[in-house]
């Protein structure tokens, strides 16, 4: 005889994900320090305006990201590229959903002058970067028909394919050196 109670009385916790591939890519800044973070996108309220087929009527964006995030220090008012708009965090929820971190995010204008709008990288012109550590050094490519780079570490793609930079302190960085 089968004991319909017993048999119910023995449960089990299962749980239904869903996994979805992070399509989007955002880079924090985070002084100066620029870390990719995968993550989901998702709108609440689409509009229709005149020479685009969709856009975000009311600029708010939720990004989904996992809690490692919380390891890189993400904070409000940090903001970041997403196709070619600007957001800034607004709202940082990482207790709702164990695992993710959800940023609410309003749309922020660019700055000309700060943003690196070419590569996608909110504050990216505005942090130096000094390779010489103040010494004289001298740059030089592997290969310039791949890239070269000048005087001050510019490098310039010439082809495609790969090549290696050298950075090496200059021979004799207090005197006129000769050519002999």
């Amino acid at each position: 005889m089968y004991d319909h109670n017993r048999a119910s009385s023995k449960r089990y916790n299962k749980f239904k994900g869903i996994m979805r591939l992070l399509p989007h890519t955002i880079i924090i800044n985070s002084q100066c320090r620029f870390y990719a973070l995968d993550c989901y996108i998702t709108v609440g309220n689409l509009g229709v305006s005149s020479g685009q087929v969709l856009s975000i009527a009311d600029g708010t964006i939720q990004v989904h990201l996992s809690n490692r995030t919380n390891e890189l220090n993400v904070k409000i008012d940090d903001r970041f590229f997403v196709n070619g708009q600007v957001f800034k965090v607004t709202g940082i929820d990482d207790f709702s959903r164990e695992g993710i971190v959800n940023l609410t995010c309003e749309k922020d204008s660019i700055n000309t002058v700060n943003d690196d709008v070419v590569n996608g990288v909110v504050g990216g012109n505005a942090c130096k970067v000094d390779i010489t550590d103040g010494a004289p050094v001298v740059f030089r490519s592997n290969d310039e028909s791949i890239a070269t780079v000048d005087a001050r570490g510019l490098v310039t793609g010439v082809s495609i394919g790969q090549v290696t930079m050298h950075r090496e302190r200059h021979k004799c960085p207090y005197k006129r050196c000769s050519d002999g």
